[in-house]
């Protein structure tokens, strides 16, 4: 599995490489000095799913799905196949074929879309781990109580 670590701030710190199986207790980003300690405790459940952030040790995690970086990209390649062809200009076999291509582009990312787990208090990301039915997507309501406090300014 691999861990997005953020303090719990949720200031990015790095990303490791963990062993589920080993549960380490400890862990430091190649990219940062600061050694943090994680809690297994109850952290799996009987199939070897997350239950809770083990950086944290909040049990409120949502389900979310990651796009390849190449997926922008795509999106600015098949507009702009739109407007070729609303222009009139695809009338070539060559444009034909890369519109095409771009299609077959845009449906294969659709397809190969990842999921990952994310901790709603500390932003810590858990990928390359089978998730759970019972993760559900992100919910405003569940986020709301883990936003920083917005403090009102009392001298105007």
């Amino acid at each position: 599995m691999e861990i997005e670590l953020h303090d719990p701030q949720g200031r990015r710190l790095g990303q490791v490489e963990v062993d589920v199986a080993a549960r380490p207790s400890r862990v430091q980003a190649p990219q940062n000095d600061r050694v943090l300690f994680l809690t297994w405790e109850a952290a799996t459940d009987d199939g070897g799913h997350m239950r809770k952030c083990v950086v944290c040790g909040s049990n409120d995690l949502y389900r979310e799905k990651r796009f390849p970086h190449v997926t922008g990209l795509a999106i600015v390649l098949a507009f702009a196949g739109l407007v070729v062809s609303i222009l009139g200009y695809a009338t070539t076999w060559l444009v034909l074929m890369l519109m095409f291509l771009v299609l077959l582009l845009d449906i294969a990312i659709l397809l190969v879309p990842r999921t990952r787990l994310v901790c709603y208090k500390c932003r810590s990301v858990y990928s390359k781990t089978p998730i759970a039915r019972y993760h559900r997507t992100w919910d405003a309501s569940i986020a709301e109580r883990y936003a920083p406090d917005k403090k009102v300014n009392q001298d105007q």
